[in-house]
């Protein structure tokens, strides 16, 4: 960036193919190496007495779902699902309005309840309608494996797949001590596992993956209107959110997140997005 005390987006991404050619010049696909090593070291899980990494499974669902196009594809959405995490945590979706925002939430390494992805899950008809809530525990525990004997007890004892017959993700989450967290990388991931695994369409991961995400789950490209019906539309009115996706990188969107927008009923705007998928 020599002449700019910032770097652009353009600079930026050149920066990082170079950085990984250094690193991974070596390899076929260096990008990719780079990012699978950047992702499997990324988040750990602390006991009284051990550190243990948090690796993604590396079978061949998740090595697919780390190639290059398919980051490509994430990038390319990464706005609007920065928001839609956001969207998710139960301090913000009970609240109806901000109470945390993406900085709070990326500065202090926030991470999603169980819960709170099962609702995502429900409201965005991945279940039941595109897999059922086993496959849905089997997608997590790829891309979250359990590390201690704690989280291998809570999917052991099945206590997702009880929460979800039991429709306790209308409640507030009731963190169990064992309970694996989700982190926003591991969330993308989880969304493009879904994709890559239960969508029966011809196509590559990066393509299932922009089927799933801009036509199941009405998420705009940046610099693009989500759909009025979309389960993304009507969850940023529900928690009076502004369309923000067209926003500039250099603001701060969340935080310029206006809680003072009156909304119309949320929750007829949200049975009546299910009303029209159900159809």
């Amino acid at each position: 960036a020599e002449g700019s005390k910032f770097l652009t987006n353009k600079k930026f991404y050149f920066a990082i193919i170079l950085i990984a050619d250094i690193l991974f010049g070596d390899t076929d696909t260096p990008l990719e190496n780079m990012f699978n090593k950047i992702l499997a070291d990324f988040a750990t899980v602390k006991t009284s007495a051990e550190t243990f990494s948090r690796i993604p499974l590396l079978d061949e669902e998740n090595l697919a779902i780390l190639s290059e196009d398919s980051i490509t594809v994430l990038v390319e959405y990464e706005h609007a699902l920065k928001n839609f995490f956001t969207m998710t945590f139960p301090e913000n979706y009970f609240a109806g309005k901000k109470v945390l925002s993406w900085n709070i939430i990326e500065r202090g390494n926030r991470k999603l309840d169980m819960r709170s992805l099962l609702r995502f899950a429900k409201q965005g008809f991945l279940l039941p309608h595109l897999l059922n809530v086993e496959t849905f525990q089997d997608v997590i525990i790829s891309i979250v494996p359990p590390r201690t004997p704690e989280e291998h007890e809570y999917f052991q004892q099945c206590v997702l797949i009880k929460d979800y017959e039991a429709e306790a993700e209308n409640s507030r989450p009731l963190l169990h001590s064992q309970e694996p967290l989700v982190a926003f990388h591991e969330f993308l991931l989880i969304l493009a596992r879904i994709a890559l695994q239960c969508l029966k369409m011809h196509g590559s991961s990066a393509e299932k993956l922009e089927v799933l995400l801009n036509e199941r789950l009405g998420i705009p490209k940046k610099g693009e209107k989500a759909p009025k019906n979309s389960l993304y539309s009507s969850t940023m009115l529900k928690v009076g959110f502004l369309d923000l996706a067209d926003e500039d990188d250099d603001d701060d969107s969340l935080e310029n997140w206006d809680d003072s927008v009156e909304i119309e009923d949320p929750q007829a705007i949200l049975a009546e997005y299910e009303k029209q998928n159900e159809e």
